[in-house]
């Protein structure tokens, strides 16, 4: 029953997401969409110059933070939607949680691809990871990626 949208650009996946977030109960915010963009999109390759020494970034829009913003009663009553939020961090989890309590999400889910990486993160079947309300202080553990989703849904699921 889900249905795909698919996009190409964070600026396509912002207007995707508040375009149907009206229509559900909660988001679960795991994309790793990159803070910043180029300021001038060109339609083509730039040619080599060694002219060129600067790119200029701009920030892309906090799509996460807009969710939680814009949140309604929904179809879940008076809770109202939910959002979870994740937070890569590789000098600590409690970044991590503060920063998606600020940001308003109900769930955060921190990790550390970093932490091992002979054990678990990027390319392996374990991470590093803490899931709970936003604010609090983490404590991560080793868990198989699979058994992080299971408790994303079932702790979504509790809210």
């Amino acid at each position: 029953g889900a249905k795909i949208v698919r996009v190409r650009t964070s600026l396509e996946m912002h207007e995707a997401a508040l375009a149907h977030w009206p229509s559900h109960d909660a988001a679960i915010c795991a994309a790793a969409v990159a803070d910043f963009r180029p300021a001038q999109r060109e339609s083509g390759k730039i040619a080599a110059s060694r002219e060129m020494r600067t790119l200029e970034l701009v920030p892309n829009p906090d799509i996460l933070g807009e969710l939680c913003g814009s949140r309604h009663a929904g179809r879940l009553g008076e809770g109202g939607q939910k959002v979870v939020g994740f937070a890569l961090e590789t000098t600590g989890l409690e970044r991590g949680s503060q920063k998606l309590s600020k940001k308003g999400a109900d769930l955060a889910v921190c990790n550390d691809p970093l932490a091992d990486p002979t054990t678990g993160g990027f390319g392996k079947d374990r991470t590093w990871a803490w899931i709970g309300p936003a604010g609090q202080n983490p404590s991560g553990e080793w868990m198989p990626k699979s058994e992080l989703a299971r408790r994303i849904l079932s702790s979504l699921e509790a809210l």
